[in-house]
């Protein structure tokens, strides 16, 4: 029993009992607190090693742009992450040797061959799982990346309070220019309303004068196309043609048809037709003399009745009477005579025979009674002529009319005369009414065409359209209370009741009541009456007689009216028929009677009249209100053409200065290159040439946006400046009306929009950069630098050159923030960085092009405020407009010519402020008396009364202290763009610019792609147990030794420039 009493070595086995599970716990607990030692070991090496990889940025790219990143690859930045340790460490007093060694230490925990370091933490890295790389998107190509070290690099060297005089400076522009956007853009809303009136107008008057043209038509007395009693009398005329024109031809036929007037000159006493004392021929028979006289009888009474026709002849027709009296009376007294001769022969010839050969003939005694039948009533001898004269005696004794003298011929000739005066006038008649009617129609089809292109390009509702626009924006200026002088002008401008003084507002008023239904009401009168007219005249045209149309009658010097009638009727008409019936006047009358309807070709026919009355048809269009309209504004515009010309000339003279202008080459002799070379030293010369890209490749980027396009952004093509004042009174709104609502707010974004800005005009070139340095340095040495002339001289001078290129580290005006010089040895581009990053095109010249063009756009617009104010309203101005308008007659409305002249000037002047810009001055924003330029006689050397044009208004105030560079102006591009939404794009061109400014600084391709700014170190860790190892737990089943899980730690940590 003792035994079992016994308690010596209780406690040891107490302890036995309970140290074991302490032992146990106790070991877990030591090995959990180990792993988590080894976490916080891990993230300080890993730590460690990020910074010490980020020490290794490039050196030059922060020195000169004050940007960090490393190029360094991942095996690099691991050799140098080592041996920075080591140096660190041996500067924490360890030897060199211990410094080896316990990098290595170190630096094996992420080794790829873990077996070789060990120590009491037991910290082994899982094989393969270490990894120090940079980070995708972090190098310059992204531009985030490029935002945030520009922003940050910013801070520590351009205190917020300086850079935000720029944007007070901006809010100040934009506060004292919000009336000068709006007179801008009235100015502009005029400018395209009076250019789209002139448009119109140019047509109305155009369709007005055709009308006008149309008006004069007149077929003669009475017959006034337009006239709808005229037109009556034209109907009239050509219903009643046919038998008109019948009665005329069928006259030339019957009185002059085969009518010779040439009438041969006689004499009837001429010896040759005396009656001669007979002499018997010798050697006939009886029987032969007995037939010669018997037919001779029988010729002998035929010409004895002819010759007895032809001097009673009375057909009725005294030209033809007499004609043929005066023709055949001669030839047939010829006859006459030498067959009463031969008669009288033949009879003495038979009386000389026996009388046994008389009886010996039946016939002698009746041959015998014949021939004293007939002898008795010639009376040859003349015995009876006194009494009784036959008809030879009364053609020998000169007793017939006509025959022997020259009346017939001057009746022939005064009958055909009267003839012929009678067939002009009938057929003038008719060609008058066809080339009147033809006039009309081709009149009218000129206003159908004008008014039909009025209506096609819609002129009137343009006119409308920009009137309304512009008279509303008056409107609602009003509204506001913003009545500037301009405001006030335009308002009056708008008042269309008094003609005399105010020719754009009655201009204006006439035009608005016109409507395109009154225009197509006028071209729906026109295109009927046409067809009215065409139709006509188409039929008057086709109106022929013989192969003659009836228009085309007309007399020349061989063929007058008469030969060009009688020459149709020859075609249907013999000449025998007419000897036939030469005197039985109604046989030539029914002859010319049958043949008329086969000559005559008839199309007029009879024309109805109805379709005057008809008001929508009527020739009188003046009471249509289109015509009405146009009468009201041209009436007597056409009364003084020569002036007219002259006027429209002088007005082209102004558009012409313009152009001029326009072309103008403002820049000669002003830019660096014509700085004296032995002063103005190489390096700070403009570079020409192209900006590349990461890839070495020329950048074409965007233009300068205005809410996401570049409709606002203006190049200077050619040289040549932008005269849309439309334009450029938008590009005027755009720029400073864009910054309103990021002026007000203030926010991040817009400082370090501004940081930017200024990070790019600090750090980088631009075009006048060389310039505006030489002006800087020359005012701070109190230069005379008050105008251009006395400025381009100043920076020329040899002690301003040398003072502003002054390399010495205290001269700070031609070195970055970093103090570097910026020159053509540092900068690739040098003087046109910030235009490329501007506009992104990689050649320089075309992003200067659209530097200045926007610049000029936007200094014409300003300049146009005050030239407005100024000018609009000076006497002599509005003289000679309201000159040239009268003598236009409203077509050159006084307000166009005005604005012509206007806009010239400030043409000249806005030439003027880019060549101040070019050379480093600033140039106030809006102008005054004081800082306005041009004259009118600089401009219009040729006109005495524009030289005398003065301004009339005062200084428009302060305003006129704020004054810019072009420096300045591309500050002001540049937040405009960023906040438009450009900001990666202005980022990334920066990055180009830097690129390329790199691989010049160290001679070598330079790619800012691939300079990384954040790395990223990972591993896996095993912390192995240590006392869950040990003999007394090693074998336990469940031991948490066996499961590596929990003791595995993950690392993973990303660290970059900020």
């Amino acid at each position: 029993m003792r035994l079992f009493r016994k308690n010596n070595g209780a406690v040891s086995v107490f302890l036995v009992i309970i140290l074991v599970p302490v032992l146990v716990v106790t070991s877990l607990f030591v090995d959990v607190a180990r792993m988590h030692l080894g976490q916080a070991v891990v993230d300080s090496a890993g730590d460690l090693a990020l910074n010490t990889a980020m020490t290794q940025f490039d050196s030059e790219l922060n020195e000169y742009y004050g940007l960090l990143g490393t190029c360094k690859n991942k095996d690099e930045l691991k050799t140098l992450s080592k041996d920075f340790y080591e140096k660190a460490l041996g500067s924490a007093g360890l030897t060199k040797e211990q410094s080896k060694n316990m990098a290595k230490e170190m630096i094996g925990w992420f080794d790829k061959d873990p077996e070789n370091v060990s120590d009491l933490m037991n910290i082994k890295s899982v094989q393969d799982s270490f990894d120090l790389s940079t980070i995708d998107n972090s190098g310059f190509n992204n531009p985030a990346i490029v935002k945030t070290q520009i922003v940050n690099f910013m801070k520590y060297r351009s205190p917020i309070n300086g850079t935000l005089n720029m944007l007070k400076a901006l809010q100040e522009i934009k506060e004292k220019t919000d009336n000068s956007k709006e007179d801008a853009k009235l100015i502009s809303e005029k400018t395209e309303m009076c250019e789209a009136e002139n448009d119109l107008l140019e047509q109305l008057n155009q369709m007005y004068h055709y009308m006008c043209d149309y008006e004069q038509q007149s077929a003669g007395e009475q017959m006034k196309v337009s006239d709808p009693n005229g037109m009556q009398e034209i109907i009239i005329a050509l219903n009643n043609n046919k038998k008109d024109f019948s009665e005329l031809a069928k006259s030339a036929a019957v009185n002059f048809l085969y009518l010779d007037s040439e009438v041969k000159n006689f004499n009837p006493k001429d010896k040759k037709y005396d009656i001669k004392i007979p002499q018997a021929k010798k050697g006939k028979t009886i029987k032969s003399v007995i037939k010669e006289l018997t037919d001779n009888f029988k010729e002998y009474d035929e010409v004895k009745e002819k010759l007895d026709s032809a001097i009673d002849i009375n057909s009725g027709n005294a030209v033809r009477d007499a004609i043929i009296k005066a023709s055949k009376v001669p030839e047939l007294y010829e006859e006459y005579s030498k067959l009463l001769n031969e008669m009288l022969v033949w009879y003495t010839t038979l009386d000389d025979f026996s009388d046994a050969q008389k009886n010996s003939q039946p016939e002698y005694p009746t041959i015998c009674a014949e021939y004293e039948k007939r002898y008795n009533a010639a009376d040859p001898l003349g015995e009876k002529k006194a009494s009784s004269p036959t008809s030879y005696w009364k053609v020998h004794e000169g007793k017939v009319k006509g025959v022997g003298d020259k009346s017939a011929k001057e009746l022939y000739d005064r009958e055909r005369t009267k003839l012929n005066s009678r067939i002009e006038v009938q057929c003038k008649k008719i060609q008058n009414i066809s080339g009147a009617l033809g006039n009309s129609v081709n009149d009218i089809e000129g206003a159908i065409d004008v008014i039909n292109g009025i209506l096609r390009d819609n002129l009137l509702q343009k006119f409308k359209e920009k009137h309304n626009t512009w008279s509303d924006h008056i409107d609602s200026l009003k509204a506001q209370g913003k009545e500037t002088e301009i405001v006030q002008a335009d308002d009056k401008m708008r008042d269309g009741s008094d003609r005399t003084n105010n020719m754009d507002g009655f201009l204006i008023a006439q035009l608005m009541k016109l409507t395109d239904s009154d225009l197509g009401n006028l071209r729906s009168h026109l295109v009927a009456l046409k067809s009215h007219l065409s139709s006509i005249n188409s039929k008057i045209k086709q109106t022929k007689f013989g192969n003659k149309k009836i228009v085309d009658i007309k007399s020349d010097s061989s063929n007058d009216f008469v030969e060009i009638i009688n020459k149709q009727w020859e075609t249907k008409i013999t000449e025998e028929e007419f000897e036939n019936s030469f005197n039985d006047v109604s046989g030539l009358q029914n002859i010319v009677d049958s043949r008329f309807g086969d000559l005559y070709e008839d199309h007029i026919g009879t024309q109805s009249s109805d379709w005057i009355t008809n008001a929508n048809q009527s020739p009188d269009v003046t009471n249509e209100k289109g015509y009405k309209i146009c009468e009201e504004i041209f009436r007597n515009s056409s009364e003084d053409e020569d002036g007219k010309k002259e006027a429209n000339k002088k007005y082209k003279n102004y558009k012409k200065k313009l152009d001029e202008l326009e072309n103008k080459d403002d820049s000669k002799n002003l830019n660096d290159d014509n700085l004296p070379s032995e002063y103005l030293p190489a390096k700070v010369k403009l570079e020409k040439g192209k900006i590349i890209t990461e890839e070495g490749k020329e950048v074409e980027g965007s233009e300068l946006p205005s809410q996401n396009d570049s409709s606002h952004e203006v190049a200077l093509k050619d040289g040549k400046k932008a005269k849309d004042f439309t334009k450029a009174a938008d590009t005027m709104t755009s720029f400073f009306g864009g910054l309103a609502n990021q002026l007000t707010m203030m926010a991040t974004g817009l400082r370090d929009d501004l940081y930017s800005v200024d990070y790019i005009m600090s750090m980088l070139s631009y075009d006048t950069y060389v310039n505006e340095g030489l002006y800087n340095t020359a005012k701070s040495m109190n230069k005379d630098v008050k105008d251009l002339e006395k400025t381009a001289s100043a920076i020329r001078q040899k002690e301003v050159i040398d003072t502003w290129t002054d390399e010495a580290l205290t001269n700070t005006d031609n070195k970055t923030l970093t103090n570097k010089v910026i020159s053509q040895k540092n900068n690739f581009a040098f003087g046109g960085e910030a235009e490329y990053i501007l506009y992104g095109k990689s050649d320089i010249s075309k992003n200067k092009e659209k530097s200045y063009g926007t610049i000029f756009a936007l200094r014409y617009a300003f300049n146009a405020v005050y030239g407005f104010k100024e000018y609009w309203s000076n006497a002599t101005l509005n003289g000679i407009a309201a000159e040239i308008s009268a003598a236009t007659y409203g077509i050159l409305p006084p307000a166009l010519i005005k604005i012509a002249v206007i806009l010239a000037i400030v043409m000249a002047e806005s030439i003027y402020d880019i060549a101040c810009l070019k050379v480093g001055m600033p140039v106030v924003i809006i102008k005054s008396k004081s800082t306005w330029h041009t004259k009118f006689g600089e401009v219009f050397d040729t006109d005495d009364k524009l030289k005398e044009i003065d301004g009339s208004s005062s200084d428009s105030g302060s305003i006129t202290d704020v004054a810019l560079q072009y420096s300045d102006y591309l500050k002001i591009f540049l937040m405009v763009s960023m906040i438009s939404g450009n900001e990666n794009k202005i980022y990334l061109r920066t990055a180009d610019v830097i690129q390329c400014n790199m691989s010049k600084i160290t001679g070598k391709a330079y790619d800012l792609s691939t300079v990384k700014t954040w790395f990223t170190v990972s591993s896996k860790i095993e912390v192995t147990p240590l006392l869950l190892d040990m003999p007394w737990t090693r074998d336990v089943e469940g031991n948490p030794k066996d499961n590596a899980a929990w003791y595995t730690l993950n690392y993973s940590r990303s660290n970059g420039y900020y």
